[in-house]
């Protein structure tokens, strides 16, 4: 393949947060919980002309998911 040898190698890549997502952790359960914003597609934003669109998306992540998720900072 045409990878960089960095990349070849699973163990030595280093995962980095996008920096269009926003994120937040509840207190009490420590879940996370994603927030990016929304991009319409042609047919929704006809309809925002009727209804009012969602501008942004929450996806909110599972126990481990939400363990791992601060430590996507891009050092580790």
């Amino acid at each position: 393949q045409d990878l960089p040898e960095e990349q070849r190698h699973l163990l030595l890549m280093v995962p980095k947060r996008n920096p269009n997502v926003e994120w937040e952790e509840e207190e009490e359960t420590g879940l996370v919980t994603l927030i990016y914003p929304k991009n319409l597609s042609s047919f929704e934003r006809a309809l925002a002309t009727v209804f009012r669109p969602v501008g942004e998306l929450r996806r909110p992540l599972d126990a481990p998911g939400s363990s791992i998720w601060p430590m996507c900072a891009g050092k580790t």
